[in-house]
């Protein structure tokens, strides 16, 4: 178990917490606090990678803001985000949850919760399990959009002005049915919400991505689970006319103006920072350290006979990989970041024979460019190259998809917002045709399996694999 972030890695660095940890954190601290007198100073949450990690808290707080009688009224919880040595602008920001029972004694906000959980039920079972329209991009977007909408009025309506004022307007992110209870997980004040197409969470909702979305799913029901088992739990949320929806606060005090230190403003991403995080940590790493690290994993390689590595960009990359080259030893997968052209080179003198590099579409297409190193302070993704290769490729098919279908969609590429809509742009050839798709992909992967070689001095065989956004085989050079 991680405590704090004491732990040091093998070069020294301290690393720190994501902005989802610190959210799932203090989302979880905020309920525990509501069912509890006293205060702690430390909570555990489960981590993506299945471990646990002891986080600690800030501020904890109770506030009696109801002109009715209610136990308990609201609880606050606040984390301090430490990066660890690799501080980002984010690194000191204080994140913010509250916790309380809402007076739902007409059932007006649960007709609204349970017409969006029909809805999500239904996009589920579409999407074959991915989370009804606010993670992945599923249908009936602006059903569900304006449901949450409602539903977030309704409950603003329920609140007493002090504290409405405070929050100002509620953005309902997830809705947990769990134990008899509906919990409304939503964001307020300085996180941004999403207004633009091509990033992993739809437009009209709070940016908080895939990784940190399920880790707060687990601190709420782990956490609801362990305070309302025993009758004292149940008793204290009867205080309120026998209410059996309960509502989450997650805000960022100036998190609007962090936010336009970051990315966000370019993505499309409005109002405060995006909660954050593949891992749940923030694991900084020299680039001395790293480039030392795929050199000792190389001679590792070299000194045990073994002539194929498996090259990956990240984190998510490398576990796909994993999957799907099973039979190969775990010491031949090598993450090897942005470095692209020294690892090609380091391979080449090791006596490596063939790397497959397995990636994602944004690295790939870089590498298809002729990037040596993919960090975007290097060069940025040319949407115009990428726009090209797709319309040299739908040429020889004017049978299949006419030319103002082509210059639609070249149109469409090259005023993306990301790399995963100009992705999802020519991944919409499928409708029309499935080898259109799979062809673009393969002339990408080639271009960039030939910039590879390059680098390795000819002296290394390459295939590139395309990994999707879900994890799957998109396409591959040879394999």
């Amino acid at each position: 178990m991680e405590i704090g972030n004491s732990n040091t890695g093998n070069n020294g660095l301290r690393r720190g917490f994501s902005t989802g940890s610190v959210s799932a954190a203090a989302i979880k601290a905020s309920i525990r606090y509501y069912f509890k007198c006293k205060k702690f100073f430390q909570l555990e949450i489960k981590m993506p990678g299945g471990e646990n990690a002891l986080i600690g808290i800030a501020e904890l707080s109770k506030e009696d803001v109801y002109s009715h009688p209610l136990a308990g009224g609201v609880s606050r919880a606040a984390v301090i985000k430490d990066s660890g040595d690799d501080p980002d602008v984010t690194n000191g920001i204080k994140i913010c949850a509250d916790f309380m029972p809402l007076d739902d004694a007409d059932g007006a906000v649960n007709m609204l919760l349970n017409e969006i959980d029909d809805i999500r039920g239904k996009q589920n079972q579409d999407n074959q399990g991915g989370q009804g329209g606010l993670i992945n991009e599923g249908k009936n977007t602006p059903i569900l959009l304006d449901l949450y909408g409602k539903a977030s009025e309704t409950i603003l309506t329920r609140l007493p002005d002090g504290i409405k004022k405070y929050y100002g307007k509620l953005y309902i992110y997830n809705i947990i049915k769990h134990l008899g209870f509906s919990i409304i997980l939503s964001s307020s004040s300085g996180i941004g919400i999403v207004k633009r197409q091509g990033l992993p969470v739809n437009p009209g909702f709070p940016a908080i991505n895939p990784v940190p979305f399920k880790m707060i799913e687990w601190a709420v029901k782990e956490e609801i689970s362990r305070r309302i088992s025993g009758s004292a739990g149940i008793n204290k949320l009867n205080g309120m006319s026998g209410s059996r929806v309960l509502l989450s606060i997650l805000y960022v005090p100036g998190g609007d103006i962090v936010a336009k230190k970051t990315l966000n403003p370019r993505l499309g991403i409005e109002g405060g920072i995006s909660i954050l995080g593949t891992t749940g940590y923030v694991i900084p790493i020299s680039t001395k350290a790293w480039l030392e690290t795929i050199k000792s994993s190389l001679a590792f390689l070299s000194g045990n006979k073994i002539d194929t590595c498996v090259y990956t960009p990240g984190r998510f990359s490398e576990k796909m990989a994993m999957k799907l080259f099973k039979d190969m030893p775990q010491e031949s997968f090598i993450e090897i970041g942005d470095y692209v052209s020294y690892s090609m080179r380091k391979a080449a003198g090791s006596g490596i024979k063939r790397v497959i590099f397995a990636g994602q579409f944004g690295k790939i297409v870089k590498i298809s460019q002729g990037a040596r190193n993919t960090n975007a302070r290097y060069g940025e993704l040319d949407l115009k190259y990428l726009g090209g290769l797709v319309k040299a490729a739908l040429k020889e098919h004017v049978d299949i998809i006419p030319g103002n279908a082509v210059n639609d969609l070249y149109e469409k590429i090259i005023n993306s917002n990301t790399s995963r809509q100009a992705y999802d742009h020519i991944l919409s050839l499928h409708s029309v045709y499935s080898r259109l798709s799979d062809k673009i992909f393969y002339n990408i992967l080639q271009a960039a399996k030939e910039n590879l070689i390059r680098m390795s001095r000819e002296q290394v065989n390459i295939d590139i694999v395309l990994i999707s956004y879900e994890g799957k085989m998109q396409a591959s050079t040879s394999l």
